[in-house]
């Protein structure tokens, strides 16, 4: 069996002595943690409001679609734009987002969630190729 040429004391050092992988690290937990709760919430809305799973199914399609069609242009972007301001304005305008499904308080009103939803995964995909470029710029080689 191979070796990977990252070590467990490796990461645990990296962890203890770089701040900035260490912050990035720890945001990166939680927001996975908000993530999965958010799409339980979601998910469970969903079925509650339509009872078909085919509500969750297109959901979970809004989620990939923009994703692949909006990756590559995002990376683009992301190369000639600040990193920075495009990883904060996406956060933001996510978070935003996120607030407005609020206002889905009927079946009635799914169709906006389905619009909100593919809006986000829009926004996350303008984000997540920042946070992968930044991962360099903060661990020493």
């Amino acid at each position: 069996m191979e070796k990977s040429p990252v070590s467990l004391t490796g990461y645990l050092r990296l962890l203890k002595g770089n701040r900035n992988f260490r912050l990035l690290w720890c945001a990166q937990i939680v927001s996975e943690l908000g993530d999965w709760l958010y799409a339980v919430a979601l998910y469970s809305l969903l079925l509650e409001f339509t009872g078909k799973a085919q509500a969750i199914a297109l959901a979970f399609i809004m989620q990939v679609l923009p994703q692949f069609f909006t990756s590559p242009s995002a990376g683009i972007l992301n190369d000639r734009i600040s990193r920075k301001k495009i990883m904060v304005f996406a956060d933001w305008a996510r978070a935003g987002i996120v607030l407005c499904m609020v206002l889905v308080r009927t079946p009635a009103a799914v169709p906006l969630l389905y619009l909100l939803l593919l809006l986000e995964t829009i926004l996350w995909a303008l984000f997540e190729p920042g946070r992968s470029a930044v991962i360099p710029n903060i661990v020493e080689q």
